[in-house]
Formats: C-alpha cells, structure tokens, sequence
C-alpha cells in the first residue's frame, strides 16, 4: 500500500476531516459548530470563486478583499479549507511555519478567535507529496476545486458519501466529475489522503505516467486508469521493497526520473530577470547536464502548466527580459534559475544575464 508508515498523524487528521465536514456539518477546528454547511460553502464560492480578484497584489492581500464583512463562519471555513490544502503537501516549497502563518492570518481577520488545535497542528509538519512550484502558485486553483468537490459533495441529490469513503474507486470517479483542478495536483492528493491504500503519494499526473510507464511490465491487467496499474506495480515490488515503500527514493526513482540539478533559492526574492532565449525546442532530448530541454520537460519538471512557461517565453523573445515579481517563498527565483538553465546552456552567459533584486 502508498500509506506512508511515519505519517499517522496527517492519515488520522483526514479521517478526523472525512467524518466531521464531508459526512456531517461540523468544524474542523471548532467542534460542534456549523461550518462545512452547504450554506457557508455557496458563499465561500460566491466570493472567493465568483468574486475572484484578478489584481496585481499577493494571494492574501486579495483574499482578504475578498472576505471584507464576511460572517466569522466564512473566515473559519477558508482557514480550514486552506489547512486541508496544505496536508497532503510536503514541505517545500513551504514548510510548517508558512502553512501555519497563511491559515492564521486568515483566521485573524474574523472578529471570533479561532485557531489550529494543537492536535492538528503536527499533522501540518508531515506531507506525503512533493507539490512543486505549481502547487503554491496556483493555489488559487486547488482552492478553488476544493471548493467545488465541497458544495458538490454537499448537493442535494448527493447522499452516497460514506459508500464513497468506503469505495476507493467510487470515490475517484466522483473527484473526476468535479470542475476545476485543471492541473490535478489537489485531486491526487485528495485521493491519497482519503484513499491511502490505493493511490499513490505522487500529486502530479505526469509523474504517475512516467511511474506507471517505466514499470509496465509489471502490469498483469492492463487498463486505461493509471491509478488501478499503479497498484499492480506496488503489489508486484512490494516483496523486495517492502511495504509503504516509496517510488521517491533510489533505487526506483532512478528507474522513472532523471536526476534532477537543483539551484539555490534566495530567501525573500522580489524581482528577477533572466537572459533573452533563443529559440526553444518543444520536442527533443529530455535533458541536458540534468536541466530539461524542451518546454513540456520544464513544465514537468516545475509542475507548473506549459501555458504559462509559454507566455513567459514569447515576453523574452519580444521584450529581451521579463521580471518575476511577488511576495518571498513563492518560488520566483528557483523557476527564472531553471529557465536562465534551460535557455542559456553556457554557464557564464547564463550568470552575467540573471540579475536577483530583493
């Protein structure tokens, strides 16, 4: 099985989530108090997803905008909410601290004192799947398809919901029917989180298509969903990698992934400025001295989506330069460090055109 065996904590608070919020109306934090209601889920939806603010300011800046004259209920749901996006993530890009920190400040704004049990508090300090860059980017989007699995799991015409608790596969094929998620990192790690047994700890699609390719014989009975090969894979390996072993680690990772060049991140980066590109391949060889080729390759690498690695691309070849800018943490030097890698192979070009601006 994927359940990772030091994790207890994080498996234990998602079942504590499962029975209090999906299967009931209750509270996260606060036990005994309406808060996962269809009621304060539509309004979450009605300003957060609908209202959405598409200004320039930081993530919490905008959301506090957002959540101007909200009732305390509202507050509480988005603080837990967040606390649910965080679990399954591991630290880094963003560690324990900064988990807490966002999901407080949230919680600070509501005229009712409400804070992280500390009961719950550990299970923020343990994560199963490395998010990547995409996931604290665009957390707007995995906010946004919590928010959807929520009030769709709380409609009306929806009462299925401990069978889909019980059933792995039922449960996937209601995730699936969910809007939003585009990139499906909240949707892996929701499976995994409620289904520890049966999908793996990987939150990026592309990462269990490449485990899933590099192992296919191993497959007995083919089929179309990953998820189900994936675990015939795990069955077959467990013998000699013993159970809750990980595909993260070598030697399996070598057998999947290419060795990845990591660059050293600034602490509180603003702005960021990477060297004019030449043209660059779609399609090609996967790596160079460890650094992707191709734009799908970075965009795998980052998960991160290969529109926006293709918009930053066309601003280089038109503008000669482009500046990242945004509040620290959220990974804006490590992708123009990646990028500058990607574009410039020459070492010394690549340094006298990266300039790094706190």
């Amino acid at each position: 099985m994927a359940r990772r065996q030091e994790c207890p904590e994080l498996y234990e608070v998602a079942r504590i989530w499962a029975d209090a919020a999906l299967l009931d109306d209750d509270s996260l934090f606060t036990s005994g108090k309406e808060i996962w209601s269809r009621r304060w889920l539509d309004e979450l939806h009605r300003r957060f997803v609908m209202g959405a603010d598409e200004g320039r300011d930081d993530f919490l800046t905008k959301l506090e905008r957002q959540f101007a004259g909200a009732d305390p209920a509202v507050f509480q749901l988005m603080g837990e909410l967040l606390f649910v996006h965080f679990l399954a993530a591991k630290n880094k890009p963003i560690g324990r601290k900064g988990k807490v920190a966002v999901i407080e400040s949230v919680l600070g704004w509501s005229p009712e004192h409400v804070s992280i049990p500390a009961t719950l508090d550990a299970a923020l300090d343990q994560g199963v799947g490395h998010a990547g860059f995409g996931f604290n980017t665009y957390r707007w989007q995995q906010l946004r398809f919590l928010i959807e699995f929520s009030r769709l799991w709380k409609s009306p015409d929806s009462d299925e919901g401990r069978l889909l608790l019980e059933d792995p596969w039922e449960f996937k094929r209601f995730v699936e029917s969910v809007p939003g998620g585009a990139d499906g990192l909240q949707r892996n790690a929701l499976l995994h989180l409620l289904h520890p047994d049966n999908y793996e700890t990987a939150m990026a699609l592309s990462h269990k298509d490449r485990i899933a390719s590099a192992f296919v014989h191993l497959v007995s009975d083919p089929s179309d969903d990953v998820d189900r090969r994936l675990l015939q894979i795990r069955e077959a390996l467990t013998g000699d990698h013993g159970r809750g072993f990980s595909f993260y680690r070598d030697p399996l990772r070598q057998r999947w992934d290419h060795p990845k060049r990591s660059s050293p991140e600034p602490a509180t980066p603003a702005k960021v400025q990477v060297p004019t590109p030449s043209p660059l391949p779609t399609e090609g060889p996967d790596e160079h001295e460890g650094v992707p080729t191709t734009l799908h390759g970075l965009a795998d690498d980052l998960l991160i989506p290969k529109s926006h690695l293709d918009l930053i691309h066309r601003l280089l070849r038109h503008r000669r330069q482009v500046i990242f800018y945004g509040p620290p943490g959220t990974g804006k030097t490590y992708v123009a460090r990646k990028l500058a890698a990607h574009i410039a192979r020459d070492e010394e070009r690549r340094g006298a055109g990266f300039r790094h601006q706190v």
